[in-house]
């Protein structure tokens, strides 16, 4: 009965966080595909301090290097340095399906801001050719220690957090990856036109970039150590790989 439920719950969840990813009607653009990476926006009540970013682009990185450096959210803090951050995991209870705590200090006269999400992840390769990934803020999730929160700090609701992770194949035959993710944001509190600008035009552009760039530069750093150690990371390769076959076979069979 507990599948059953899952499966009637969560699949209408997942099919409309695919659809809303891959469309882009409504949404304002903010950087219009600068060096890979596009930034939208839509309002969705400024006045109370809600909106919405989706951000779209490349990376030469494979897939599984990509799920690497999201995977392994401890490690986010040294890759997003535009602003101080913590990452850490409350929970895993596999892993597919997280709770995850992060804070943002922010800088003076600024609140902090800080987020529990339960997030979980979905293999929709042969369906879309893509790992779908969903989430969205918890005040309480059964046997996790939810953090108070601390003085000077607001708790965001993050109504909504999806993306995916979507395999390419290039030219030379090999994989790369395209990334499409999108956040409904309650920041509680109203943004001035200034500091909206920012977030929706230079941090979300350069979270992405920052992201990318250790995507396609692991050697050396943890995230290569904790591939080689990881037995997921070898379980995905190995999934891809499978992907990369079956395409490039399709291909080869529509081939004149």
């Amino acid at each position: 009965l507990k599948f059953m439920y899952k499966v009637f719950t969560e699949t209408p969840i997942v099919l409309n966080a695919h659809n809303l990813l891959h469309s882009h009607s409504n949404w304002e653009t903010q950087v219009d595909n600068h060096d890979g990476i596009s930034v939208y926006y839509r309002s969705e009540d400024s006045k109370n301090g809600i909106h919405s970013i989706k951000v779209d682009f490349v990376s030469k990185c494979r897939p599984v290097e990509f799920i690497c450096v999201i995977n392994e959210f401890d490690l986010i803090k040294e890759i997003v340095t535009i602003i101080p951050m913590e990452t850490k995991y409350l929970k895993q209870f596999n892993n597919l399906n997280k709770v995850i705590y992060s804070k943002i200090n922010m800088w003076w006269p600024l609140k902090n801001r800080d987020a529990v999400a339960h997030v979980r992840a979905y293999d929709l390769l042969d369906e879309h050719d893509e790992i779908l990934i969903w989430g969205k803020s918890v005040d309480k999730v059964e046997d996790v220690e939810i953090p108070k929160i601390e003085k000077g700090t607001l708790r965001l609701d993050v109504n909504m957090a999806e993306g995916v992770i979507k395999p390419k194949l290039t030219e030379d035959g090999e994989i790369g990856t395209e990334v499409i993710s999108s956040f409904n944001v309650d920041f509680k509190t109203f943004l001035p036109k200034t500091l909206l600008n920012w977030i929706t035009r230079t941090f979300a552009y350069y979270v992405c970039k920052m992201i990318r760039q250790r995507t396609e530069n692991l050697e050396g750093t943890t995230h290569e150590k904790r591939i080689k150690e990881n037995d997921i990371y070898k379980d995905w390769t190995k999934t891809f790989e499978e992907w990369k076959i079956k395409k490039l076979a399709e291909k080869d069979a529509t081939s004149p």
